[in-house]
């Protein structure tokens, strides 16, 4: 079964590449262009075939794509999908803010294929690492 990502940008060109680079790594992509489309994407999958991925820009004109995964964590009962948003705006404090908000990873606009495989790869692996401490804590 092929792997769902969900890609949630509303820039036609980036969404173009990294729906290139996504099916290039074996995913099945559903492209939305706002975070409307993307909760809209989201509740049609269900629990049936949820996505296992979601590729989110930070800014979009009418909502922020740290609203969506804050939506997303609330509404969740069970894991999220691995959530790693893309940004062309890198400074520090974007950065810090979207650490701890607890994405699973953030990669830098202009997207590369191999850019967005290393973050795919550091995304699961800080997931895992979350989830160690949270079993090490005795908070799952």
């Amino acid at each position: 079964m092929p792997k769902r990502a969900l890609l949630v940008d509303d820039d036609s060109e980036f969404q173009t590449i990294a729906t290139s680079f996504l099916t290039d790594l074996g995913y099945t992509v559903v492209a939305a262009s706002s975070v409307v489309e993307a909760l809209k994407a989201v509740e049609s999958r269900g629990n049936v075939e949820p996505f296992d991925l979601i590729l989110c820009d930070v800014r979009m004109p009418e909502a922020q794509g740290p609203e969506l995964f804050k939506k997303l964590k609330e509404a969740a009962t069970d894991q999220l999908p691995l959530f790693i948003f893309a940004t062309a705006h890198s400074d520090q404090a974007t950065v810090t803010d979207l650490i701890r908000s607890e994405a699973d990873y953030i990669v830098v606009k202009p997207l590369s294929r191999a850019s967005l495989e290393a973050g795919l790869e550091k995304g699961e692996r800080r997931r895992q690492d979350r989830e160690f401490q949270k079993i090490m804590r005795g908070t799952t």
